[in-house]
């Protein structure tokens, strides 16, 4: 067992934003039935500490590397830029009045208990949400590529990060105010 901190690696799949999701399934599945704790009971309490933090890392790995958001963070940490959510401040002034105009929508939509506002609502997010991701997987980084990043280039992949953590709580916000109804 050997504690990976690239999850790319530890799941056997290439360093770049777009992943095969069955064939990651399919790795985190294979790795686990192989270092699962419970195939260690007979092992030193070492080896069954190591065969826990092991499976936990599969569990994060696969965690990580399935969330679209989580990934592009994974690889830009993999770079060296390490993206503080709370410290970030969004400097693109559209997309500062994008987000308050959905944000808006989003309100009245679940204020009038319009469930057709909130399914195109839900449609226009999922769609920026893709684009977001879209954008980020045209880049260097999210095609693999080892880079070293000005800081302008952290700050546009920064903005790219922030867009798609937007649309994607911005999507279950809107999937939960549709369940409300």
């Amino acid at each position: 067992m050997n504690i990976e901190s690239n999850y790319f690696t530890l799941m056997a799949l290439p360093q770049r934003f777009e992943v095969d999701l069955k064939v990651l399934r399919k790795n985190s599945r294979e790795l686990q039935r192989k270092y699962h704790p419970d195939r260690f009971c007979n092992a030193t309490p070492q080896e069954q500490r190591l065969a826990a933090q092991f499976s936990a890392q599969i569990n994060t790995a696969a965690s990580v590397l399935g969330n679209p958001v989580q990934r592009a963070m994974h690889l830009l940490e993999l770079q060296g830029l390490v993206l503080d959510a709370q410290s970030y401040t969004e400097k693109d002034s559209a997309f500062l009045f994008e987000q308050m105009e959905l944000r808006e929508s989003l309100e009245e939509s679940r204020d009038e208990r319009d469930a057709k506002a909130l399914e195109v609502l839900l449609s226009e997010v999922t769609h920026s949400f893709r684009v977001a991701q879209q954008d980020f997987s045209a880049t260097e980084v999210g095609q693999g590529q080892v880079l070293d990043l000005p800081l302008l280039d952290g700050q546009a992949l920064a903005a790219l990060v922030s867009k798609m953590r937007f649309f994607e709580k911005l999507n279950e916000e809107v999937s939960v105010a549709l369940k409300a109804l």
